[in-house]
């Protein structure tokens, strides 16, 4: 068997939970570090990963159970900030914004450093590329190389490059944008699969597409299958996590290179240092200290949830800052944009909204130009946000158990909202003036189109995951039921 150490992008996975004090039972169990039943929302990309970690917790803890929900990673951080849940494994820490507010709700948060991760490239078999540099994967990503020959000679040189991760919202959907594209777009040869395991069955099957995959699917996809949980944690305690055993008919993985060619900064000497000699002096390119003027607007749907008193809008280049917006009229501002910006540069604009406490991002909405004027007063440029993975929008829900479900029913069940295979949020009980147990949810929803709702239920007794065989339609600023005439729903096992 191969044994490949890879070459990736590298990420941290840091678990997030609030603070709490004092003990409780669940079925007569203390909750403990070490026992009773809690939940967890992950971040897709790490979910085979924490799958290995809590089979074995549980494996050394026979008293503990763990129910994980997976999702991307704004709604694991949303289902934290809006007290869904109280542990969440995501690929960075929260903002600064974000642990005040926590604060402010008396639920402070603590983070754990658990891993490191990385993205590996997978390709099908019958691809005879071996390796791809760093600048490859930008030209990829944004569109600028389209063709497997545009690369490098190759036996696929006529066939077109697809490029499938697993979801919009996912961690590394956010690096690949952040870190690779530097805020440029995905270009249409890029498509979200849904899941990881998509990922792999189209890599599978089609011989011009590249998947991302976090590294921990490639490491459970060798090991996972066959070894049992005994074997797991002694490879475990073992710390045998970097070396990558990879066997697959059908799949290999891709190495990836620095760039061939680097961006090199203008770095001022030491005291008595020299740059550059008579024979290869130094070359500075100098850019120039200008200023342009743009007018924005916000468009909808964004519209509907401004406050022009206390919303922001912002002009960056390159992540710096360079012109604050002025309110000119009803959702119109004027920006001036000024620093050392070469012509041609793309200029970001960010709006942050004060009611939905979210940052929206227009990239590469104008290139500077010195001396000019983006759209005018009375024809200001639009602002086209992309909406996708955002999730700002609230809506209560009041859901009773019905049947036997309802006799089974104890403290350490969980309850959840899903849209698709996405958590909104997940479950507290509480009482209503009937003296009745009633299941209280706090969903999440988008800002872009119509959006049904199912309910998922965990029944600890039973040990099954059950699903409502009826929905309804998330409706912002709603509840679906109410606390003292809660929804009652029929539920189905998966």
């Amino acid at each position: 068997m191969r044994k490949l150490l890879i070459t990736a992008i590298a990420g941290a996975a840091v678990a997030v939970a609030m603070v709490s004090c004092g003990k409780s039972k669940t079925g007569g169990v203390e909750d403990t570090t070490t026992s009773g039943v809690t939940s967890i929302v992950c971040d897709q990309s790490f979910q085979n990963i924490l799958n290995q970690e809590i089979e074995v917790f549980e494996y050394t803890y026979p008293k503990a159970s763990i129910v994980p929900y997976y999702t991307d990673e704004q709604s694991c951080i949303d289902s934290l900030m809006n007290l869904s849940t109280r542990l969440i494994v995501t690929a960075h820490e929260l903002t600064q914004d974000q642990k005040d507010m926590l604060k402010l709700k008396n639920r402070p948060a603590r983070t754990q450093r658990l891993a490191v991760d990385a993205i590996a490239l997978i390709v099908n078999k019958e691809n005879d590329i071996d390796e791809l540099s760093m600048q490859d994967l930008r030209d990829i990503f944004s569109g600028k190389v389209t063709r497997w020959g545009e690369i490098t000679p190759t036996k696929l040189k006529r066939d077109s490059i697809a490029v499938v991760f697993d979801a919009s919202g996912s961690s590394i959907a956010r690096y690949v944008n952040d870190s690779i594209l530097r805020g440029e777009k995905f270009k249409k040869n890029v498509y979200a699969q849904g899941s990881s395991e998509k990922v792999f069955d189209l890599v599978a099957n089609r011989k011009n597409v590249v998947g991302l995959i976090g590294v921990s699917w490639i490491t459970a996809d060798m090991k996972g299958k066959s070894e049992s949980v005994e074997e797991t944690v002694n490879r475990l305690n073992q710390n045998d996590t970097t070396v990558i055993d990879f066997d697959n008919s059908r799949i290999k993985v891709l190495k990836v290179r620095s760039d061939d060619t680097c961006e090199q900064s203008f770095v001022m000497p030491e005291a008595g240092g020299v740059i550059g000699s008579n024979e290869a002096p130094e070359k500075l390119t100098f850019v120039p200290d200008g200023s342009m003027t743009a007018f924005v607007a916000l468009a909808a749907p964004i519209t509907t949830w401004a406050d022009n008193a206390a919303d922001v809008v912002a002009a960056f280049a390159g992540g710096q800052c360079i012109g604050r917006g002025e309110l000119t009229a009803d959702n119109t501002y004027k920006l001036v944009m000024n620093g050392t910006v070469s012509d041609g540069t793309d200029i970001d604009v960010k709006y942050y909204s004060s009611r939905l406490g979210y940052v929206f991002t227009a990239a590469s909405l104008v290139k500077f130009a010195n001396g000019t004027i983006a759209g005018s007063a009375a024809n200001p440029k639009k602002l086209a946000f992309n909406l996708t993975g955002k999730h700002p929008l609230k809506m209560k829900a009041y859901i009773r158990l019905n049947g036997n479900l309802a006799m089974l029913a104890s403290s350490g069940d969980v309850m959840a909202a899903f849209v698709g295979s996405e958590c909104r949020g997940i479950a507290q009980v509480v009482s209503n003036a009937n003296h009745e147990s009633v299941y209280e949810l706090n969903i999440n929803g988008s800002l872009t189109g119509s959006e049904y709702v199912k309910i998922r239920f965990y029944n600890t007794q039973t040990k099954r995951l059950y699903e409502s065989t009826t929905g309804f339609n998330f409706a912002e600023g709603k509840e679906y039921g109410a606390l003292n005439t809660p929804v009652t729903m029929e539920f189905a096992e998966e």
